[in-house]
């Protein structure tokens, strides 16, 4: 790798003279820049940062180390920066293909892979589970096909109100019980069970062969969907209140 790292600034470059004699003299190749820029112009010292004496990477370390020991506390590179350049080495000295690139292309790659570890621990940890999205809602329920027949869900003693845009509904109970739409008769009550995606519906008072089964169940972007062998039901999601 031969990527250059600042490890000192000096307002004139005649500043600079001294310190890198002592670094080469320890055989690390050192690099000024800015150097003519500000030989040629002083008053653009400030303006570009200073005369910047730069190292290969790997010798960042030991640079720093000789620095002190000729009594040359460096500002530009701190003992932090010296901790992440040597983390990130480490961090990735294993990895094909990465461990090829420069120490910034590795430290981008190691913060969008930490990034992207939180992104997905987040989106898990809030994300809802099944359960709740089912109980979280009341379920508008389409026509039922049953033994290739549909049957329009009608509850008898269901006050329709035409504004809410929904006839019949099914709403899911955090206690186990649900209540389902009669076909021309009262509501349907009974208990369900939720394991993985199958969802147990049982203790149904009347039209049993209709809802007292097992479904297969998806929820996905507001809509619920319940299949079995006999009976698919579809609903959308569904506020009363």
């Amino acid at each position: 790798m031969n990527d250059f790292i600042t490890i000192a600034t000096f307002t004139y470059p005649s500043e600079v003279i001294v310190i890198k004699g002592k670094l080469e003299s320890e055989g690390i190749f050192c690099f000024v820049k800015d150097e003519l820029t500000v030989q040629a112009h002083n008053f653009m010292s400030n303006a570009v940062g200073g005369v910047k004496l730069q190292v290969r990477e790997s010798d960042v370390h030991r640079a720093i180390e000789l620095l002190k020991g000729a009594n040359y506390n460096s500002k530009e590179t701190s003992e932090k920066d010296i901790f992440l350049i040597d983390f990130t080495q480490k961090i990735t000295s294993r990895i094909p293909i990465i461990n090829k690139l420069s120490t910034i292309a590795r430290f981008i790659f190691f913060i969008f892979i930490i990034s992207s570890l939180i992104g997905v621990i987040i989106y898990y940890s809030t994300k809802k589970s099944t359960k709740h999205l089912l109980c979280e809602y009341d379920w508008c329920v389409e026509p039922i096909r049953h033994a290739n027949i549909i049957l329009e869900p009608n509850t008898i003693e269901l006050l329709k109100i035409n504004s809410l845009n929904c006839n019949e509904y099914a709403t899911f109970r955090e206690n186990g019980t649900v209540i389902l739409p009669g076909i021309n008769s009262s509501s349907i009550r009974g208990d369900w069970q939720l394991n993985g995606n199958i969802l147990t519906i049982t203790n149904i008072d009347t039209l049993r062969e209709i809802y007292q089964q097992e479904f297969h169940m998806t929820i996905e972007d507001g809509h619920l969907s319940l299949s079995s062998n006999k009976t698919f039901i579809n609903a959308r999601a569904f506020n009363i209140f």
